[in-house]
């Protein structure tokens, strides 16, 4: 009797909490997907901080049984600035830079070679 009880109220309130379903327009999802994300600790907290720091709000998390991805709904406009923030914090694009160098010596000159060697 505890127990039908129990299942009855669970119902009840289970259907008064999502009695409605309301859409938010204008949103993206983001799923970052691998196969060490299931033996690496802090992959979750490492995507989670790459959103923060490029002041990203996160509206939905999911992760699969699996472990091998997690998904982060956002807005439609954070989409681009949050893969680039994502790519970049787990070294997945390359980064340009710009940099000047006056009178190579030699020193100057072996760094310009091993630049050169690496395009």
């Amino acid at each position: 009797m505890v127990f039908i009880f129990s299942y009855i109220y669970a119902t009840l309130a289970w259907s008064y909490l999502f009695s409605q379903v309301a859409v938010i327009p204008n949103c993206s999802i983001l799923a970052a997907v691998g196969q060490k994300m299931a033996s690496t600790p802090g992959v979750s907290a490492t995507l989670f901080n790459a959103l923060a720091k490029a002041n990203i709000n996160i509206r939905a998390i999911a992760q699969g049984c699996s472990e091998y991805n997690i998904t982060v709904v956002l807005k439609r406009e954070d989409c681009i600035r949050a893969l680039r923030a994502v790519h970049s914090r787990f070294y997945l694009s390359r980064t340009t830079i710009a940099m000047g160098i006056i009178g190579p010596g030699l020193i100057g000159a072996t760094l310009l070679d091993q630049l050169r060697d690496q395009v």
